[in-house]
């Protein structure tokens, strides 16, 4: 084998280890908050908390009703949405 051939075989796995080390397990919850008729609600206030730990995460529905509550550890989680 030659050194650029080896030098490459180096480089190729050195960039892929890098990515599979920098894989992440999050979750991301999205969705859109409406009321009983199905109108949008806009400025809700969704709340995500984590059942065991209690810790919490929060955002607030956009000008559509859309949310996204990002970088959510593995559990099991409460989602609570309140107008504002």
């Amino acid at each position: 084998m030659t050194l650029r051939r080896a030098l490459c075989l180096l480089a190729v796995t050195v960039v892929a280890a890098g990515t599979i080390y920098a894989q992440s397990f999050t979750a991301t919850v999205r969705g859109t908050v409406v009321d009983q008729s199905a109108a949008v609600v806009p400025g809700a206030k969704i709340v995500v908390t984590e059942a065991d730990r209690g810790t919490t995460s929060s955002t607030i529905a956009d000008e559509q009703g859309r949310y996204t509550v990002t970088a959510l550890q593995p559990g099991n989680y409460i989602l609570t949405v309140s107008v504002l």
